[in-house]
């Protein structure tokens, strides 16, 4: 919002310095973008790998440790923090940092019901959830290697999942509705076709990241 603001008035005062703010804004769009659908791409990939558990703690144990000896586990967490916070920065200029801007702009979705509209303030909590608790995830994990899944267990057996149950639904709400986004904004993707796959991609990934807690926390359970 902010963003659009400015480049209009900029546009406005200076065509030729409006140009070269419309490409640095395009810019940065393309690289918001693009490090939204590699982070998708990680959260997904991620979701599968850790699914493993249905399949066995072995079978998660065994997949780990390829991961440490090929030192993707070392590798990986830096490489997406960075990527992480990139895009975090890049998507928080589009928010309203005013709290009456914020209501205003909650008010007029309410009032409008538009669902692009919907989908931007989902996009706006969810981020926020992601950052605080994502973060947190990665330190936890990292700190605590080799990993086990009795150790994920134990975690999410525990206090964690309480923490873990608002960050499956902002993550998966984050990446299903954003990979929305970006696909209809540069119309690679037909918006009627991309609504019913962003709605699939979102029931799909909550159940599979549903069942994949509850077989870590029964793993991690007496006996």
């Amino acid at each position: 919002m902010g963003a659009n603001l400015d480049l209009s008035l900029t546009a406005s005062r200076d065509p030729q310095a409006g140009l070269r703010a419309a490409r640095r804004e395009t810019m940065l769009e393309l690289i918001q973008v693009g490090s939204g659908v590699a982070l998708v791409a990680f959260m997904w990939t991620h979701v599968m790998l850790v699914s493993s558990v249905l399949l066995g703690a072995s079978t998660m144990d065994r997949i780990a440790h390829l991961m440490e000896v090929t030192w993707g586990a070392y590798l990986v967490p830096p490489a997406v923090t960075v990527l992480f916070l990139a895009h975090a920065v890049l998507a928080a200029r589009k928010i309203p940092f005013r709290l009456d801007e914020r209501l205003a702009g909650i008010e007029r979705t309410a009032a409008f019901r538009h669902h692009d509209s919907l989908t931007w303030w989902i996009q706006v909590v969810t981020g926020m959830t992601i950052f605080a608790l994502g973060l947190t995830h990665i330190w936890v994990v990292v700190t605590t290697y080799p990993i086990l899944a009795a150790k994920s267990a134990v975690r999410v057996h525990g206090p964690y999942l309480w923490f873990y149950i608002p960050l499956l639904i902002g993550v998966e709400l984050h990446a299903s509705v954003g990979l929305y986004r970006a696909m209809i904004k540069w119309g690679w993707v037909p918006r009627e076709a991309m609504r019913r796959a962003e709605i699939l991609m979102t029931a799909f990934f909550l159940a599979l990241g549903s069942v994949t807690l509850a077989a870590l926390w029964k793993l991690g359970g007496p006996g």
